[in-house]
């Protein structure tokens, strides 16, 4: 097995999956397309693959002329250069791999025109549709409308190709061209179970909790709308209401508050060793998106935590949770006023932290996940 990916916060937890799974079928090599950090878990790496091809795919990338021939999008061509294409080529031919597993529409570029021979053993994991999630990321319209557009060809012609492609939801299957759908598994996202984990309310009834990238954009303009729209009416409503924003960025602390704003009663930390702390104090937490694609894992870790949250519909889609019973629903600042109010009460918090917890085990747990793998692989080794 053949493992290119580029690992970006949420989707590791994903990735390390399929990549377990694997290990059960034969050994695995990992290729990565960019440089290593020191922040890498190499031990991690070294237990678990037989060798690591570590290319350098940054920088300058193909001459402009390629990149308007192959109407390549930033996305991809951020990470696409011919030298490693040809290092690609020669690993391939030195190894001769059983299956070449992709994680993310990411390094397709270098496998999208391989010879047959190659492609009848691509799988590749998609994950969320980048051609959706990067709809809105412009602000030039004429920009936004055609880098989605060229990442929707290379999507097609993905699925097209390649062997058997994955996504993690219903959702996302109607995304896809119906005559695609034989080629796709549906490989729903986990969360590790364990019911040490599920901590006991904090008595802290108004603190709440934002855990996500944010160098993520649907993160920013989520936040951003809900300090904006949100936060305001929710403290004139609960005066004590605080809110504690953490997440990875590339950025420092003091740029974070300048994009957010300076909020009254909102508490940012970025880059923090662990999330647990802040679960612990916390009352319930929220994930406020409007755009995006994919599935929210820090959904299904706040339900781990035995911590309900509130959210978009944007933000659950994907998920299976069931409002009012195991998450909240709001749109606006009425509906998560009213919504947080309904919550308050004891008997109604403990339930519905229990309704998602029995959720998260019965279709977001490992188990699950191994399920869905073993039914696809037999349909991988068929075709």
């Amino acid at each position: 097995a053949f493992n290119p990916l580029r690992i970006p916060y949420g989707v590791e937890f994903r990735t390390r999956r399929f990549v377990e799974f694997l290990r059960t079928k034969g050994e695995v090599d990992l290729l990565t397309l960019e440089r290593i950090s020191e922040s890498t878990d190499m031990d991690y790496i070294r237990r678990s693959y037989r060798q690591h091809h570590a290319l350098d795919a940054l920088g300058k990338p193909s001459s402009n002329w390629k990149r308007l021939l192959h109407q390549l999008p930033w996305q991809l061509g951020q990470l696409y250069n011919d030298a490693a294409q040809r290092a690609i080529v020669k690993i391939l031919e030195e190894n001769n791999y059983d299956l070449i597993f992709i994680s993310k529409l990411y390094p397709v570029r270098y496998f999208i025109d391989l010879p047959a021979k190659w492609l009848k053993k691509v799988v590749m994991d998609f994950d969320d549709i980048l051609s959706d999630l990067y709809r809105h990321y412009y602000k030039n319209f004429i920009t936004s409308r055609k880098n989605s557009f060229a990442l929707r060809l290379y999507e097609h012609r993905a699925m097209k190709r390649f062997k058997r492609v994955f996504i993690c939801s219903d959702d996302a299957l109607q995304k896809i061209s119906p005559r695609y759908h034989k080629k796709v598994g549906i490989i729903p996202n986990v969360f590790e179970v364990k019911t040490d984990r599920f901590l006991k309310p904090s008595g802290n009834t108004y603190e709440l909790l934002f855990v996500g990238s944010l160098d993520y954009f649907p993160n920013q303009e989520g936040l951003s709308w809900f300090l904006k729209t949100i936060w305001p009416e929710a403290k004139k409503e609960f005066a004590n209401l605080k809110l504690t924003i953490i997440g990875k960025t590339w950025k420092n602390l003091a740029d974070v508050n300048k994009q957010l704003g300076n909020w009254p009663a909102v508490e940012i930390a970025v880059n923090v060793e662990s999330v647990v702390p802040y679960y612990q104090k916390c009352f319930a937490s929220i994930v406020p998106l409007l755009d995006g694609s994919g599935t929210r894992i820090k959904i299904l870790e706040s339900a781990s935590f035995g911590r309900p949250v509130f959210t978009t519909l944007k933000g659950m889609e994907g998920l299976e949770f069931k409002d009012k019973k195991e998450i909240f629903l709001f749109k606006d600042a009425t509906t998560f006023i009213e919504a947080y109010q309904v919550l308050l009460a004891d008997e109604t918090y403990h339930q519905v932290a229990r309704d998602a917890f029995q959720a998260l085990q019965e279709k977001y747990s490992p188990r699950n996940f191994g399920i869905q793998m073993k039914n696809n692989w037999e349909e991988i080794v068929r075709l």
